[in-house]
């Protein structure tokens, strides 16, 4: 230690300056500011040697494990992040649905029934496009959306030109009738069907459904309770379908055949999305040679689907499908078809778990794709007396 004596400590003024130079054992003020500077920047030097990791770049081992832990991250939040998804549109579809059902009520409030499912005085409907064949979605629009429901021609048929011009504007109810999962769809086919019954059988004025051909149904005659019964239920595309104001297997379904499941993985069994409404429009009005042989097709399709034998589809003549020839040939060939095969078809969805189906009140329920067969015909069967909670648990 230096000599007391030897050594000044300045004092701090007022204003933050000293009173006088610094004694040092004698040291002049000049080599002590050189010491000071010098002892500064050792101090800096001295600083940076105590802190290596800031001035030199990562390894490629710890870069490797940084991307080795947000990969880890990722594929454990991209499971739940999916699960978000599904149950949003899913939400929307039973939306959708509730939309649809409301309308129906407020028909059945404003006219004391529920519409029919296909107003056809020409017997039982198949899929086939000849005839009248006004569906439950056409009696239930102007609830949904006026504009279309102006635009509808009630005097005509819903392939007669006016009324296929307005099938053209798919814009129309687009929004309500489209199932968000089904992103792959195209054309004007809706995504929900009406229930006619419990078989899958030509649609007629017999079926147990709710919506079925020629009749209004009063709620008095749903006798099951309308909280056991099916309404309406998601559906996939079919074969050929004609459009939304076709009351054939475009717009109705029925509980005869198990529950269909979609998986967005594989490429559907079937090329019936790729079919546009102008295709389709142009197939109504001008069936020509090739056309007639894609869709009344002389095979057996992934599904099932039944077509028409190479004799009968001989006979069919040239010309639109609207003459009376054509129409008169068409009409044997229903029947010709064997049986065996699905007719009209069954409900389908392409959410994981189960399909959505709206009940008679109000309530948007998701059945399970393995539900007994039983069960789901007596939910689509509305005297039978057999519904169930239990079923829907």
């Amino acid at each position: 230690m230096f000599p007391e004596d030897d050594v000044a400590r300045d004092s701090p003024r007022r204003d933050g300056e000293y009173d006088g130079r610094a004694r040092f054992c004698g040291v002049s003020g000049e080599a002590l500011d050189t010491f000071e500077l010098t002892a500064e920047a050792r101090a800096a030097r001295w600083i940076d040697r105590a802190s290596p990791h800031e001035q030199r770049g990562i390894t490629q081992i710890e870069l490797w494990c940084v991307v080795l832990i947000i990969g880890t991250l990722i594929s454990l939040l991209l499971p739940a992040i999916q699960a978000c998804r599904e149950i949003a549109l899913n939400t929307r579809c039973q939306h959708h649905l509730l939309q649809l059902g409301l309308a129906i009520r407020n028909y059945e409030t404003f006219h004391g029934r529920f519409p029919a499912g296909v107003v056809e005085p020409g017997g039982p409907v198949r899929n086939v496009p000849i005839g009248y064949h006004h569906n439950w979605l056409i009696a239930v629009v102007p609830w949904i959306d006026p504009v279309p429901a102006r635009l509808i021609r009630a005097d005509l048929s819903v392939y007669d030109p006016p009324n296929l011009e307005m099938l053209a504007t798919e814009e129309h109810c687009d929004w309500i009738l489209r199932c968000p999962s089904l992103r792959y769809t195209s054309g004007a086919s809706p995504s929900y069907a009406g229930c006619h019954g419990e078989e899958d059988k030509p649609i007629d004025e017999n079926d147990h459904g709710v919506f079925i051909r020629n009749r209004f149904l009063p709620p008095d005659e749903i006798t099951d309770g309308l909280s056991h019964t099916i309404f309406l239920g998601e559906k996939l595309p079919f074969g050929l379908e004609w459009g939304w104001l076709s009351g054939t297997r475009a717009t109705l379904r029925n509980a005869g055949l198990p529950l269909e499941k979609f998986s967005h993985g594989t490429p559907p069994p079937h090329d019936s999305h790729a079919v546009s409404t102008e295709e389709i429009i142009r197939i109504i009005q001008n069936p020509e040679r090739e056309d007639v042989h894609r869709f009344w097709t002389s095979c057996r399709d992934d599904r099932g689907v039944w077509g028409v034998p190479p004799d009968v589809l001989a006979r069919i003549p040239e010309g639109p499908a609207t003459t009376p020839a054509v129409k008169q040939a068409l009409l044997e060939i229903l029947g010709s078809l064997p049986e065996g095969g699905p007719i009209i078809g069954g409900f389908g969805s392409a959410h994981p778990g189960g399909v959505n189906f709206l009940f008679g009140d109000l309530s948007a329920r998701k059945l399970r794709f393995d539900i007994e067969q039983k069960v789901l015909r007596s939910l689509a069967h509305r005297s039978d007396g057999e519904g169930t909670d239990d079923a829907l648990r």
